[in-house]
């Protein structure tokens, strides 16, 4: 069985980006006529920490045991592990009060490389 570490909002999605294609694209972004254009690189879907523990644990045949824990939860947990206030903060930030570009699909794996990009569970 897989055993992920408790933590807050596990089904939080975000637009991480695993796909394979991303290290394409930083290499194409660093060769010709990008260099003053920004980008964001997300993943082709939503998918939360919850969803990929699953997922990954399901293509190994194995079952996953989840346990989300409250925000103060994850605070006082963090805080008695003697973590510093930034450790604290990030993953509350990120997960939790996620900027509207972390919960965004972009297209740019596509648009660089000309290529759709991968779903998460069919990333190799």
């Amino acid at each position: 069985m897989t055993v992920s570490p408790p933590r807050p909002f596990l089904y939080a999605d975000t637009s991480g980006a695993e796909d394979p294609r991303v290290e394409v694209v930083r290499g194409d972004l660093t060769e010709g006529g990008h260099g003053s254009q920004e980008y964001v690189v997300t993943g082709v879907e939503l998918v939360s920490v919850g969803d990929r523990v699953v997922t990954v644990a399901g293509a190994r045949g194995r079952e996953s045991a989840l346990l989300e824990l409250t925000e103060e939860q994850a605070v006082a947990q963090r805080w008695a592990a003697g973590h510093p206030e930034d450790v604290i903060g990030f993953p509350l930030e990120v997960y939790g009060h996620a900027p509207e570009g972390g919960r965004t699909v972009a297209d740019t794996v596509e648009k660089v490389t000309g290529a759709v990009g991968v779903a998460f569970v069919e990333v190799p």
